[in-house]
């Protein structure tokens, strides 16, 4: 079934939408051999937003990538760009209207960060790239907004994988289009890299008013930084909306199911799933309370927060933790592994609440 829009802000979709698609098919011809991946998907993109396609291993996300960039034809149906029909689009009209960064780990000999980033002017002067004023211009805003024009005279091989997917991004900036199209851009990345990373893009797709698509494994950061979500569900549909809605609605249980995994409505996020054996209240300050929540979930021990102390619990005095039993305080540690440790492990104190 299809999420129902607001009629205004269907009409706005169609006013910023860059490209479109529907009733497509992909997958892969060889010779009179057809193999389809998915089929029958519906969905547009619009400017000024980061969108990124959420799904499984083996949906087809990559095959999708591929053909809505014009890398490969569709098996049927119809993709449109800027008004057109993408199978009509010659090749380098379509290098002016989207451009693409891939998974591949590049390495280029002898080149700078310039000259590889400078390559984004391709499709407007051809391989020899004679550039001007404009160009240099062009160059130098997008090397400045990826933050890496401090190593624009550096060779791309010695740059760490953050700093080379910046080059390529700013790459695709400089080819000035319209959308821009990532496989996996923080794939092999570093948790702080990441973030940073998906925060670039989502300025940009702001800053410039362009439309960004990236496929991505990382549910966690794509709910918390993408303006929109396309949930791929194997062999198709596509389902389109915001990570709130879509969390709301519990969409994401039916493609990421499983025994190990769980959704917290009161944290808005997915985590792993234990079983629980016993429970402990606890008076602790906000900002512990999640600790607390993490640290006692692997032993199987479910807590929760409460004004006071009464009877049995753990309570949070200045600096320590104080361990309640029958109204005493039964034991006092400093460190919540020190404290794990002895209500899970060591303790024969009823602090038990079930």
């Amino acid at each position: 079934m299809e999420k129902k829009k607001n009629v205004n802000n269907m009409d706005l979709d169609n006013k910023n939408s860059v490209l479109s698609f529907e009733s497509l098919s992909v997958g892969y011809r060889n010779g009179k051999k057809i193999k389809t991946v998915a089929d029958q998907l519906c969905g547009k993109l619009c400017r000024g937003k980061l969108t990124s396609l959420i799904g499984s291993n083996g949906t087809g996300k990559s095959t999708l990538l591929r053909t809505l960039a014009g890398f490969q034809p569709a098996l049927d149906g119809k993709v449109s760009l800027g008004g057109k029909e993408l199978k009509s689009i010659p090749s380098n009209e379509l290098a002016r209207l989207v451009s693409v960064v891939l998974t591949d780990r590049v390495m280029v000999p002898n080149a700078t960060v310039f000259e590889i980033a400078a390559l984004g002017r391709s499709p407007y002067h051809g391989r020899w790239n004679r550039f001007g004023d404009e160009d240099h211009k062009i160059i130098n805003e997008a090397l400045e907004q990826c933050g890496i024009a401090y190593k624009r005279d550096e060779l791309l091989s010695s740059l760490s994988d953050g700093e080379r997917q910046k080059v390529f991004i700013a790459k695709a900036l400089i080819q000035k289009t319209d959308i821009i199209i990532l496989d996996e851009p923080a794939a092999f990345l570093d948790f702080s890299a990441r973030i940073e990373i998906m925060k670039l893009l989502r300025d940009i797709a702001s800053s410039r008013n362009i439309a960004i698509l990236l496929s991505s494994h990382d549910l966690d950061l794509a709910l918390q930084l993408s303006d929109n979500i396309w949930l791929f569900y194997p062999n198709g549909p596509i389902l389109d909306g915001t990570p709130e809605d879509l969390l709301w609605e519990r969409k994401f249980d039916e493609i990421f199911h499983s025994d190990h995994l769980k959704y917290d409505p009161l944290r808005g996020k997915y985590e792993v799933f234990y079983r629980t054996k016993k429970k402990i209240n606890v008076a602790v300050p906000k900002d512990m309370f999640a600790l607390l929540v993490s640290a006692f979930k692997r032993e199987g021990v479910e807590i929760s927060s409460v004004d006071r102390i009464e009877k049995n619990g753990i309570s949070w005095n200045q600096n320590c933790f104080n361990i309640v039993d029958n109204n005493n305080v039964a034991m006092t540690c400093y460190t919540i592994s020190e404290l794990v440790q002895f209500c899970c492990k060591e303790s024969k104190i009823n602090i038990n609440t079930l």
